[in-house]
């Protein structure tokens, strides 16, 4: 790749970390201590994550240099730390070609995407660039906005990856951070809750018994929720719940005055902002049917006729 190509739209580098093991392991054990390591050399001091699974379970790390002239340095200062933690930690062939496109097909026609037909080696880099997605979006100052949340969010995520080890912690995070988006953004979240419902599959049916388990403890979240969305600049300084709802604020905010200097259209500051919850607990990963049943219990809860005082 010359040097000229190494960055994507906005100036991001983008590394694909393609890698068959424990992605939440690559994440605190390789990628939080290499973005450290670039803010270190000062070579750049923003980045975000996602987890994806088109051509091979990895790890999508976008970079931002400083400066165009450390782009190329950047990049290779990436790949010799990936390339040295997968020789250290291997991970071992499990997913097989034939498997891949099988669940890439599926995948792909659920998600609207046209899956890569072959699957990159395992433990692997790849440098592919970056792409805005301005239909979800927008462009300009609203793009930003995001891509600044997606970096506040990723720092967010691996503090969450590094402390809390259950997947049940981390699940009621995600609740509680899809449920702060909500009330942050949507002028209706009544609405909100009650579309969500209708979106429920007919297999809700664990999903349904789940909240009847847990219904006071999740009317309780709900309840502090909205008082968080509604008073966020007073809770503790340096809270995890308080750099959510900051971050969120920022973008509904812009998105809510935003004109696109192209005449495009800005998105929704409700749907952006539900976007950011569910890339959240992606970058968490929280897989998409726990989330699935995570959002049935935020919305019963919402629209529960009995929920407490607040909710």
């Amino acid at each position: 790749m010359s040097e000229e190509s190494w960055t994507g739209e906005g100036g991001w580098l983008s590394a694909h970390l393609f890698h068959q093991g424990d992605l939440s392991t690559v994440l605190v054990d390789l990628v939080g201590p290499l973005v450290d390591e670039l803010r270190v050399r000062a070579l750049a001091d923003h980045s975000f994550f996602l987890r994806y699974w088109d051509g091979g379970p990895h790890i999508r790390l976008r970079v931002l240099p400083r400066d165009p002239s450390v782009a190329a340095e950047t990049a290779r200062l990436i790949e010799d730390r990936v390339r040295a933690h997968f020789g250290r930690y291997p991970a071992p062939d499990v997913l097989s070609q034939e498997a891949y496109l099988r669940s890439a097909r599926e995948i792909g026609a659920w998600e609207g995407v046209v899956p890569t037909q072959l699957m990159y080696p395992n433990n692997s880099v790849r440098f592919i660039p970056y792409a805005r997605e301005y239909g979800r979006y927008g462009s300009g100052k609203a793009i930003e906005a995001v891509e600044e949340h997606f970096v506040e969010s990723s720092a967010l995520a691996l503090a969450v990856l590094r402390t809390e080890t259950g997947q049940n912690r981390r699940e009621t995070a995600v609740l509680c951070y899809l449920m702060l988006a909500w009330f942050l953004a949507s002028d209706d979240v009544l609405g909100l809750a009650w579309r969500q419902l209708a979106k429920a599959p007919p297999s809700a049916d664990d999903a349904r018994a789940l909240y009847e388990r847990q219904r006071a403890q999740v009317l309780t979240l709900a309840a502090r929720m909205r008082t968080a969305a509604q008073g966020w600049r007073k809770l503790p300084a340096g809270s995890t719940l308080r750099q959510w709802a900051s971050s969120v604020s920022r973008v509904v905010d812009l998105l809510r005055t935003h004109h696109d200097e192209e005449g495009g259209a800005t998105p929704p500051a409700e749907s952006v902002a539900d976007l950011c919850a569910h890339l959240f607990a992606n970058r968490i990963g929280v897989r998409i049917d726990a989330e699935g049943s995570l959002r049935y219990l935020a919305a019963r809860a919402i629209t529960e006729p009995a929920a407490p005082e607040g909710a």
